[in-house]
């Protein structure tokens, strides 16, 4: 469906902002539509927008500063594709006072969300991380270079490098024509 105006703005300048709450709608519809079936057990615990058919695409090597932390679209060959790594999405950490734990704390710019204080026996800064009980996801870092007829003559490919989660992890490989919409950091 065609965006208006003012939201097609709004989605580019504020695009983790926004890609996070389609998320969250998106998940709370699936939810009221089909329950819980296709969740949990690993398998997944939301629901993932995707953005396709973008008009306008930005050739890597104009590429800049006007284009951090907006949503943007590029097209390239993938040249190169790092192994799967895991991410971790949400923190279980324990109060090492009292042995409580905190459950889903979440991960914000990969910095821990830590509570300043354990909610059950008010000690401050007494938190210590349990590896084997926090949310992990799938991360892989592909390498995306400019396609032929942007490459002036003589010149070299320009690049740039995609950090790519979840679905999207092992999607493609090295060869492979794309055209990506994504948020440049």
């Amino acid at each position: 469906k065609t965006f208006s105006r003012e939201l097609y703005f709004n989605l580019i300048t504020y695009a983790a902002e926004a890609i996070e709450l389609f998320d969250l709608v998106a998940t709370m519809l699936y939810r009221e539509l089909f329950g819980n079936e296709g969740f949990g057990h690993g398998v997944r615990d939301s629901v993932f927008t995707t953005f396709i058919g973008f008009e306008r695409t930005t050739p890597i090597r104009e590429i800049n500063t006007d284009k951090i932390n907006r949503l943007f679209a590029v097209k390239g060959i993938v040249i190169r594709c790092s192994d799967i790594y895991p991410e971790m999405k949400a923190a279980y950490l324990k109060c090492v006072a009292c042995g409580k734990g905190c459950d889903g704390i979440p991960i914000i710019r990969g910095q821990i969300q830590e509570p300043r204080k354990c909610n059950f026996c008010q000690t401050s800064s007494s938190f210590e991380i349990i590896h084997n009980l926090c949310t992990f996801t799938d991360k892989q870092h592909v390498k995306l270079q400019e396609t032929p007829e942007f490459i002036p003559e003589g010149g070299m490919p320009s690049h740039i490098n995609l950090i790519v989660y979840d679905d999207l992890v092992d999607s493609v490989k090295p060869g492979d024509y794309i055209d990506v919409v994504g948020i440049y950091r």
